[in-house]
């Protein structure tokens, strides 16, 4: 057991199922704190964010809490100052899982080169994919373009996988305070107290996640394809607010559907929306001009 204090940086990964860097803190570590970065800006026109994000960074409190694990929120104007200021401390070993945003997967490669320099052990896990970036590609190793071939060859990749073994997170045995001047979770709500009606109808909690796929894949599923395209039905998974904060891992989604053994043509549709979701991470990654421009230049053009 590493004697150093095991700190979690808590990002889209609002869930204790498949998440690999908390669970790996609290297997190796006495003590873990889970920290998350408030950066204002990101939020400044997303009210309806702010909501969830807050109602989301509670109700991990809680769940945290009863494991003695701290859960504390740092705002801060830049995750760089923020860490240059923490590696001059040495007493922790870091986790973090992957965001699949080039932005974000650079800064990834400069934390792990300054956490080297500073001689701070450090582990980067997976995040909420099914495949990494770099496991589907052609067989001339360059990227896909096109959809159909790259989903083919992305769901054949996954189901190969020999499936690692399910670890679970453990309780530590004393909850510690790390960070001076944390804010709440209620420092982040929208100033006016429009949301109200959001409390009647989401619960931004792995639970209702749950809750909420088995509700989907029980009574929508089969009808998906058709169904998604009626505004004035519930034909859609609501899944989508869970997925982005991770309140739920699209492993687990891709089990509960395969595991609903009438593969309805629901299902594959359903499933292939997911695989849009890893198609673009892809995407974005090998061509990131797409996420300012056209992803081809023949639109810049067009009339």
């Amino acid at each position: 057991m590493d004697k150093k204090i095991g700190l979690f940086w808590l990002r889209d990964d609002f869930r204790f199922a498949k998440n690999k860097g908390l669970i790996e803190a609290t297997i190796n570590h006495d003590q873990v704190v889970v920290f998350y970065l408030y950066k204002k800006d990101i939020y400044k026109n997303q009210e309806a964010q702010k909501w969830w994000l807050s109602e989301s960074l509670k109700n991990f409190k809680k769940k945290l809490n009863n494991l003695n694990i701290s859960l504390e929120i740092v705002e801060t104007t830049s995750f760089k100052i923020f860490f240059d200021k923490l590696l001059k401390k040495n007493n922790f070993t870091i986790y973090w899982n992957k965001v699949y945003e080039p932005d974000y997967l650079k800064f990834d490669e400069y934390l792990l080169k300054s956490l080297e320099n500073a001689n701070i052990s450090s582990k980067r896990f997976k995040g909420n994919t099914l495949n990494e970036i770099d496991e589907v590609k052609k067989s001339d190793g360059t990227p896909f373009k096109v959809f159909t071939p790259f989903w083919r060859s992305a769901e054949k990749c996954y189901m190969e996988k020999i499936p690692s073994k399910e670890k679970n997170i453990k309780k530590c045995k004393k909850k510690i305070k790390y960070f001076p001047n944390c804010i709440e979770p209620e420092k982040i709500l929208p100033k006016k107290n429009w949301f109200k009606n959001f409390e009647k109808i989401w619960s931004p909690e792995e639970q209702s996640a749950l809750n909420e796929l088995n509700n989907f894949i029980k009574g929508r599923i089969a009808n998906y394809s058709e169904g998604r395209n009626f505004p004035h039905i519930i034909g859609t998974s609501k899944l989508s607010p869970f997925i982005k904060f991770g309140q739920l891992h699209v492993e687990t989604i891709w089990h509960e559907c395969i595991k609903n053994k009438s593969k309805t043509n629901g299902t594959s549709k359903f499933l292939a929306e997911i695989g849009w979701r890893e198609f673009n991470h892809s995407l974005i990654n090998h061509f990131p001009h797409m996420l300012k421009n056209n992803y081809s230049k023949k639109f810049d053009k067009f009339p």
